[in-house]
């Protein structure tokens, strides 16, 4: 049975037209029976000014909006540097907060809230948004981030939020060993794809997209956000060194990519709609995942990893954890010299049985899995204010 006739009060880590992510999958997914209210990222205005050629339309919109029948979006007022480096910056923070969220709940009638936290700042709010229900779902490891953030300002509260909800989601297994002393009820759930969006990739009437199809030669592609947790200098030591392979990349550029963007063979495309990524995804010869070696990757579960496994490309990543997860079907290499190696074996070797056998791993890790696993928990934790009512 589905999940019905709730109010989920969402604050997520992201703005709802950000790239579409897990959060973005649950909450529309939801909201065919249920009433979502999400909240967009809570943002300071140090990092609001830092990315106003991207974020200046944000302040305009202080009413919540109504995305369809079930769905509002509400973008929260600027608020003081420091609540991710501050204990006193974190509490007064929520406090400001929390009276914009409670009047625009209140006239909304939702008073009777399921609240999902993607966020571990907020432990303030639970209780006080007419919520008689808590979930936190981890995404990253927040204490790992970088920028106006402090570990144990971070590890604070999270234990916080951790004594107070009734349910935990941890998206690796990284994350539920850290969370599982704290967390009785804990669910790791990895991310998944659209295996029927992202194969598309191979169908052969689906056309490129028009502005790689005057490339010649192998295209090493890259889907996702380009972020500080990206290896950016590894791409472009490796685009230095193969200039006859084509390295194209697909998605925000959001950290500073030094010289890689003035290399001959490297292409930066930007973000792209989500129903045009199969079209890029058609012409990569191998798809990259390169992130850093450090506390973000091991604590990440890459969308891109599952959506280039869909694509049946050959993948070539990183040493991370969730790589580690697919030994059959995706190729880990730790230096330029193991990459280049690597990738130049992905496009030489046409391996027809590994490709079948990566999209048999994709169909088996999709979203509607996923999903069963989440709702199933949510539910039990309903069924139990039930009983205890």
């Amino acid at each position: 049975m589905d999940i019905r006739e709730q109010n989920i009060v969402c604050l997520s880590s992201q703005d709802f037209d950000d790239l579409w992510t897990r959060k973005h999958r649950w909450m529309t997914r939801l909201s065919r029976h249920n009433r979502i209210f999400w909240v967009n990222l809570q943002m300071h205005v140090v990092t609001y000014l830092r990315n106003y050629s991207r974020m200046r339309n944000r302040v305009r919109h202080t009413r919540p909006l109504q995305m369809d029948e079930r769905l509002w979006v509400y973008t929260p007022p600027l608020t003081i540097p420091g609540f991710q480096m501050s204990r006193t910056a974190c509490r007064a923070h929520n406090m400001v907060l929390n009276r914009f969220l409670r009047r625009h709940l209140a006239q909304l009638g939702f008073t009777h809230n399921i609240l999902w936290l993607y966020t571990p700042y907020n432990a303030y709010q639970i209780g006080r948004l007419f919520d008689y229900r808590r979930v936190y779902e981890c995404v990253d490891d927040f204490s790992a981030a970088r920028g106006l953030i402090r570990a144990r300002v971070v590890d604070w509260a999270e234990k916080q939020t951790l004594k107070k909800v009734d349910l935990v989601i941890a998206t690796a297994d990284l994350l539920g060993d850290k969370f599982k002393p704290q967390a009785p009820n804990l669910l790791v759930s990895h991310n998944a794809a659209n295996f029927e969006h992202f194969n598309r990739a191979r169908d052969h009437t689906l056309p490129q997209a028009d502005e790689l199809s005057g490339l010649y030669g192998p295209v090493i592609g890259f889907l996702g956000s380009l972020s500080y947790w990206v290896d950016v200098d590894l791409i472009a030591e490796l685009a230095r060194r193969r200039r006859d392979w084509t390295f194209v990349l697909v998605g925000p550029v959001r950290t500073e990519l030094g010289g890689l963007a003035r290399l001959p063979n490297v292409r930066i495309i930007g973000e792209r709609s989500y129903a045009d990524l199969p079209r890029y995804l058609k012409r990569f010869d191998v798809c990259l995942n390169p992130y850093k070696n450090d506390g973000v990757a091991r604590g990440a579960s890459p969308l891109k990893l599952y959506e280039y496994l869909a694509s049946g490309k050959p993948v070539v990543s990183t040493d991370m954890p969730e790589a580690r997860l697919f030994p059959e079907v995706v190729d880990i290499a730790r230096t330029p010299d193991e990459f280049i190696i690597k990738i130049d074996r992905a496009i030489r070797i046409k391996d027809h049985d590994r490709r079948e056998r990566q999209c048999e791993i994709a169909k088996e890790n999709g979203w509607d899995s996923r999903f069963a696993q989440v709702e199933n928990r949510v539910r039990a934790i309903l069924e139990n204010s039930e009983a205890e009512g």
